[in-house]
């Protein structure tokens, strides 16, 4: 029987509706045992949720809004009365009496706390690699951080499921190469991603934490943008303007783009 004592963590951004984004830190060794129930599962593409979680350490990151994650159980008990095996029952039960007494206990994470609309102004001009006809750009405060940046691409490329991200500033000027980039280059990565490294230690900083202010940009640098560690969305990101003045508009936010955003999960097998 799967072991559950601190083996599934919750955490929720902005839980304030149905629609809101739970991130779920599900053990190896529960998500393994479920992964086995795919095909029984009613709907697949709710299961996707399962399956297409971000390794982090020894657990799984999975999203689910909380009108997924009452289907997800509803569905989930059903499998369990189905199953025959006493013993496979008995757990399948088991994960679902856990996840449904830990969905009444989600905590909001702070990463407001660093940031602040202050100071002079930069417009980044954000490209996803290989689609350089997809931009947007992007006006963010000094005093607003790589949080905040990650949230505002999020919304300009229309995604939904939010994942581990990190932000990275090569030592030197270089053209788009993943192996030089995590060589090269300074990384700055969701605040959650170090709170369960596993046995590596996270060299990574804070994105929350790090203010465009405190990264000295200059008009006509490049850096580099990592969405969903498990799909790799990369994004080119080049300074266009850098210190300029603010106006009484919010701040991050979208002043241009081009091109329609490409589907955060695309159909390959469709023709």
């Amino acid at each position: 029987m799967v072991n559950f004592q601190d083996k599934v963590k919750f955490y929720i951004k902005g839980a304030n509706s149905m629609d809101d984004k739970m991130k779920i830190l599900l053990s190896r060794e529960n998500r393994e045992f479920l992964l086995k129930y795919e095909p029984s599962f009613a709907s697949h593409e709710l299961f996707r949720m399962v399956s297409i979680g971000v390794q982090i350490g020894q657990d799984y990151e999975l999203y689910f809004t909380e009108k997924q994650l009452d289907e997800f159980l509803e569905q989930l008990a059903e499998l369990a009365n189905n199953e025959e095996d006493q013993e496979a029952k008995s757990t399948l039960y088991d994960i679902y009496d856990y996840l449904e007494e830990s969905s009444g206990i989600y905590a909001e994470d702070d990463y407001s706390k660093y940031s602040s609309n202050t100071g002079s102004v930069f417009i980044l001009k954000v490209f996803i690699v290989g689609s350089k006809r997809i931009w947007r750009k992007i006006a963010i405060r000094e005093g607003q951080t790589l949080h905040d940046l990650h949230e505002i691409i999020f919304d300009a490329f229309d995604r939904y499921d939010d994942h581990m991200y990190s932000f990275y500033f090569p030592h030197s000027k270089i053209k788009f190469n993943p192996r030089k980039i995590y060589d090269s280059s300074d990384e700055y990565t969701h605040p959650y991603a170090c709170e369960y490294e596993g046995p590596f230690k996270c060299e990574a900083d804070n994105a929350s934490k790090a203010t465009i202010k405190s990264l000295n940009l200059r008009k006509g640098q490049v850096f580099f943008y990592l969405f969903d560690f498990g799909d790799s969305w990369w994004h080119e990101i080049t300074v266009e303007n850098a210190n300029e003045p603010a106006d009484n508009d919010k701040y991050p936010r979208i002043v241009e783009e081009k091109g329609p955003s490409p589907e955060q999960y695309p159909d390959f097998d469709e023709e």
